[in-house]
């Protein structure tokens, strides 16, 4: 698990805003909700990673502090890069946040950037 000290760069939260756009249907821009500290880790090493690669998918763990804003996260929210290299840079959520410490102090999040979102 990581120290705080590993938390080396800033992300944002976004979510969709809930608009109605006179059709029925119900969302709008993304909109940050909030920002974290956290480690961005690109992933390699496996066979479907390498196979991501060759699409232009990169694979990425995400780790920021646990707290009742980011247990909240599902695959409706995406990440947006605030600072570092990885500086705007658009990560889709892909399902797992995963309490990997068990001690409700760091939450790893499973992520992928160069998709559309």
């Amino acid at each position: 698990m990581p120290s705080p000290g590993d938390l080396r760069e800033r992300v944002a939260f976004q979510k969709r805003a809930d608009v109605d756009d006179g059709a029925g249907n119900r969302t709008g821009p993304w909109e940050t909700v909030y920002s974290r500290r956290a480690q961005i880790k690109p992933q390699r090493g496996r066979n479907e990673v390498f196979a991501a690669k060759l699409a232009g998918v990169q694979p990425y763990i995400i780790t920021v502090r646990c707290d009742t804003d980011t247990r909240k996260l599902t695959k409706a929210w995406r990440i947006k890069g605030a600072s570092g290299i990885h500086r705007d840079k658009l990560f889709e959520i892909l399902g797992g946040v995963e309490n990997m410490d068990m001690r409700q102090r760091y939450l790893d999040i499973v992520c992928q950037a160069g998709v559309a979102t």
